[in-house]
């Protein structure tokens, strides 16, 4: 079976929360001008305030709590609980059956086994389309969507991040014509 991104997002409501987000929180962004925000809120992605002056880690630092959010970004939450991505993503998201997938080249995936939000089959199957020879997938057991956005390289947790971290510096390396160890 190959991936059919329409079938799938029309077919599957993801909720990201216990309770689903009411459209009425999200409708001031659907009205008003686009703009850009490069960290939404509601994400766990690295803060450079988590680093001293000399970008060692500083373990005083505390995240902030998980608080309500107001940022443009938190809108696409309510678009993948509505299923809105396969009408955004339509022109993009071609499935793995598209010609675009041959000759794609060097690929690696890292991935949870327990994402709800893009199922662990998909990245089994981008393997596939792009073929062993050129994909490399690292699946994190047990793991989720986003897992590893918050961690720092060395934490637990992060080992199959830093392992394919290891195999694109192979790729790398036999691009610019060194040997591989």
């Amino acid at each position: 079976m190959v991936h059919d991104p329409q079938n799938y997002f029309s077919s599957s409501k993801t909720l990201l929360k216990e309770m689903p987000y009411l459209e009425s929180r999200f409708a001031h962004f659907l009205i008003s001008p686009p703009g850009i925000n490069p960290k939404p809120s509601f994400s766990p992605i690295f803060n450079s305030s988590s680093l001293l002056s000399n970008f060692s880690r500083d373990a005083a630092y505390k995240p902030l709590p998980e608080c309500e959010f107001e940022e443009r970004s938190s809108l696409f939450l309510w678009i993948v609980q509505e299923n809105g991505l396969p009408t955004l993503c339509k022109s993009i998201d071609q499935g793995f059956g598209s010609e675009v997938w041959k000759g794609f080249g060097k690929a690696i995936i890292v991935h949870g086994d327990q994402d709800e939000l893009i199922p662990y089959y998909m990245a089994k199957q981008a393997v596939d389309v792009i073929g062993a020879h050129d994909a490399q997938l690292f699946t994190a057991i047990g793991k989720k969507h986003g897992w590893d956005m918050s961690l720092f390289l060395g934490d637990p947790g992060l080992e199959k991040v830093e392992e394919a971290w290891e195999a694109l510096d192979e790729i790398i390396l036999k691009a610019q014509g060194g040997h591989s160890s």
